[in-house]
């Protein structure tokens, strides 16, 4: 019979009970926890725009967003994770969007259930917000007449974008409400007479359309008017003369760009600009031609007179005039009977 059997029970208790305080935990592997999805502009902190000198992958804007899919043949995947530039690994839980403009790495990577790590995947991403800017030039410089550009159908016109991130994908342009179509570099030219209209927007690489820019510009095909004027004329056999103190006064008029100048031109001299009335006093045969110019460079026809500048006062010469009497008239001479009349006796 066992006389210690309380000992031995209480001695197994206490060894039982050393072994157990020496055995370590088990360790795991505990995944990332679960954070909400972010935007770029709730991205870890101590993140802001990446900007680096290697090559974007992709062009994009922030109506673009971004899923992970994963696959794994073995223990299946555990779960995806990814940072943004240089920023702490998030859990993947829906699709991220990108906010702050510039290039941006995105690094990311799955996970299995075994507790394996796929090697580090980069993708370089650059996303611009901003539409491109647009300009158009004109060969040279359009006539401003009454809020209305003016030009001539010789003047050409030049399309221009800029985009500072992405850069330029193309120019697309309408004229005078055509389908817009693709701009080839090529000056533009406006051949149609009247009102005309150039329509042009670009696009950058990552889709942003700058808003339609009109250029409203009426091509000026007429020529202006001119009119000449003289006073003191005299015309005689078809002859004109003008009198001593004449003045010859022109006037223009234009419908579309208006006038610029007036010239008048003096016999076979140079054309001179018209300002105040122009008075010829040399004595003999003159002309004078008068035209306009409007805004654009259209001329009018040339108006002419030719004239004579008479101030040689006229000479008056007296003469004796003999009165001489008048010679006597002839006496009339006694009817002749007629041979025929009939003889009266008495």
């Amino acid at each position: 019979m066992n006389r210690h059997p309380l000992w031995v029970l209480l001695a197994s208790l206490l060894v039982s009970s050393a072994i157990f305080a020496q055995t370590p935990p088990s360790t795991s592997s505990t995944p990332p926890k679960s954070v909400a999805p972010k935007a770029e502009t709730s991205k870890p902190a101590g993140t802001e725009r990446e900007t680096s000198s290697e090559k974007p992958d992709l062009y994009i804007n922030s109506q673009s967003s971004f899923e992970f899919n994963s696959k794994d043949e073995g223990s299946t995947v555990d779960y995806i994770e990814y940072k943004i530039g240089s920023g702490d690994y998030t859990k993947y839980v829906s699709s991220i969007t990108l906010v702050r403009e510039g290039l941006t790495k995105i690094t990311y990577r799955a996970v299995d259930k075994a507790g394996n790590k796929e090697p580090e995947k980069h993708y370089n991403v650059l996303v611009d917000n901003t539409p491109p800017s647009t300009k158009i030039t004109p060969s040279s410089a359009l006539v401003v007449h009454e809020n209305t550009n003016y030009a001539t159908k010789a003047l050409t016109y030049s399309i221009t974008a800029q985009d500072n991130l992405a850069g330029v994908q193309d120019i697309k342009v309408s004229i005078n409400g055509s389908e817009p179509k693709v701009y080839d570099g090529k000056p533009i030219l406006l051949e149609k007479a009247g009102v005309n209209t150039i329509k042009f927007s670009a696009t950058d690489k990552s889709g942003n359309t700058s808003t339609d820019s009109v250029l409203a510009v009426t091509v000026d095909q007429e020529k202006p008017l001119v009119e000449l004027f003289g006073s003191a004329i005299v015309s005689v056999k078809d002859k004109i003369f003008v009198k001593s103190g004449n003045a010859f006064t022109i006037k223009a008029s234009d419908t579309l760009s208006g006038i610029k100048q007036i010239f008048y031109k003096l016999d076979s001299g140079e054309w001179k600009t018209y300002a105040d009335p122009v008075s010829v006093e040399a004595q003999g045969n003159h002309t004078i031609e008068a035209k306009s110019v409007d805004s654009v460079g259209n001329e009018s026809e040339v108006k002419k007179i030719a004239f004579i500048v008479d101030t040689t006062p006229p000479e008056t010469k007296i003469q004796k005039v003999d009165n001489k009497p008048s010679a006597p008239a002839p006496a009339a001479k006694p009817a002749t009977p007629s041979a025929s009349s009939p003889s009266t006796e008495n």
